[in-house]
């Protein structure tokens, strides 16, 4: 059995020095398990996460408006009869807040006899990796799931509960390209567990076209976490979307990775200490972290008609 990111012959447990927790090699593990692709969090744009680095809880992001190109000449512009016009960086913003904090944690009566062994190793940083990474990724995925849905672009499906036909693919589409969006340009689509199961009785979601080959071992980015593809978006599956009940359910979303941000201000972490009280070690691995998005406008929400 191996883990994240660990090289499995190092062991601690031999050395002089075995009774000491070894926090980077905890550290090392818990991220390479918390790192292993999701849906929301993998897909999440982490980008400003620098901005909040040990310092800030808030980041001011622009939220750009699209802009519109004034048409002149070259013989205008050189000629000094025409003056460039500025637009006022008016765009408005959104704010991401540093305001949530994941930990799992455990007290162990022996933590060298844990380093020794890669398999019991294994099996507690993963657990910790585990833990904190879905804290985050049901966080983000709320978001959108349980977003306001008249604040996004709304595609309701037809017909029964639970299932995106080739007319909801259609609607979808024309409801995409009507808005601007191109879904080659960039765009996911995230459907429910129950969604996904009904493409699968569709021949046409099932086809070469729609579909993608499967990994053979468990994926190792976003991309590969894939469930398909879908008119050339990346097709994924979240359980953040419930079955649909009653009228506005969101079953779905559509969205540009880039308009979810999520930022850490501090990444996955190992701290211990020794406690006389437990005649053990205390082990917690945490992350401190917040996420917005930026432009509700800018998401495609599928819901129950």
């Amino acid at each position: 059995m191996a883990y994240a990111g660990v090289d499995i012959n190092a062991t601690y447990g031999s050395t002089a020095g075995g009774s000491v927790f070894v926090p980077e090699m905890w550290a090392k593990a818990v991220k390479g398990y918390f790192e292993l692709p999701t849906t929301f969090l993998s897909l999440a744009d982490t980008s400003l996460s620098g901005l909040v680095k040990k310092q800030g809880d808030t980041i001011h992001i622009p939220k750009m408006t699209i802009k519109a190109a004034t048409a002149t000449t070259p013989q205008d512009i050189t000629a000094l009869t025409a003056a460039i016009s500025y637009v006022a960086p008016d765009d408005g913003e959104t704010k991401l807040t540093i305001n949530k904090l994941a930990y799992s944690a455990t007290i162990f009566s022996d933590v060298a006899k844990i380093q020794a062994s890669p398999e019991l190793f294994s099996m507690y940083t993963e657990g910790f990796g585990y833990a904190i990474r879905q804290d985050v990724e049901n966080y983000v995925g709320d978001l959108i799931a349980q977003g306001t849905v008249g604040n996004m672009v709304e595609v309701s499906t037809a017909g029964t509960d639970n299932e995106f036909e080739l007319a909801d693919l259609k609607l979808l589409i024309s409801t995409m390209y009507s808005n601007g969006a191109n879904p080659r340009d960039g765009w996911v689509c995230v459907v429910s567990p129950e969604l996904a199961g009904y493409m699968m009785t569709v021949t046409n979601f099932t086809s070469a076209d729609f579909t993608r080959n499967v990994a053979s071992t468990a994926p190792s980015s976003a991309t590969e976490a894939a469930f398909g593809t879908l008119a050339g978006m990346p097709l994924y599956v979240s359980d953040r979307f419930r079955a649909a009940a009653d009228a506005d359910t969101q079953t779905g979303c559509v969205f540009q990775p880039k308009n979810l941000k999520l930022a850490y201000q501090v990444e996955p972490t190992v701290v211990s200490q020794y406690s006389v009280d437990f005649l053990g070690t205390k082990v917690a691995a945490y992350v401190a972290y917040g996420a917005t998005i930026v432009d509700e406008g800018q998401v495609f929400i599928i819901t129950n008609a």
